[in-house]
């Protein structure tokens, strides 16, 4: 004899369940694939702390001169470091490395943390978001807390650069920021 255990749901709910499934799952997958998702710090040449700067009193515009007028923080010289770390930690394993690279006449090769794809064709001026007081952390978010830089939002975006120009009564026009 055979035994048929009785379903809790009644077959043409089932199939409809089903069919929401089907319909309704590759799209969320889809989503999520397409969900922004910042990528890790990438390696860099020496392990700098931006948090024991910024707890030693620093501003972000000591190392990234200009950022406030012009269109690239830029980095500063590296003879810029050796000079403030010959009076401190001198003896620290980073500053070591950095005074090797230095007295080598080797370039720092840093590499970039926040990036613009070079597909969105976007022109972004550190200077014209300074003027109108955008802080260094709405974009690069609370950095003077990391230990290494790493992106934490995604500025490639576009989404959310169109919010905060939305959020701020900055302009939307595409050739505000594309060329």
């Amino acid at each position: 004899m055979l035994l048929v255990q009785r379903l809790p749901i009644k077959p043409v709910r089932l199939t409809r369940i089903l069919q929401a499934l089907l319909v309704f799952a590759p799209a969320g997958l889809f989503l999520a694939a397409c969900e922004p998702k910042v990528p890790p710090a990438p390696p860099q040449p020496i392990a700098y702390s931006h948090k024991a700067h910024i707890d030693a009193g620093l501003e972000c515009t000591r190392c990234h001169r200009g950022a406030e007028r012009v269109k690239e923080a830029g980095l500063p010289e590296m003879a810029a470091c050796v000079t403030c770390h010959r009076r401190r930690i001198p003896d620290h394993p980073e500053v070591i490395k950095i005074k090797a690279f230095y007295d080598r006449g080797e370039p720092l090769l840093w590499r970039k943390v926040n990036v613009m794809p070079r597909e969105a064709m976007v022109h972004f001026d550190h200077g014209a978001h300074a003027r109108v007081e955008i802080g260094c952390e709405v974009c690069h978010g609370d950095v003077g807390q990391m230990t290494l830089a790493q992106r934490v939002i995604d500025t490639a975006n576009m989404g959310w650069c169109v919010q905060c120009h939305t959020d701020n009564g900055a302009s939307i026009d595409c050739l505000t920021c594309h060329h």
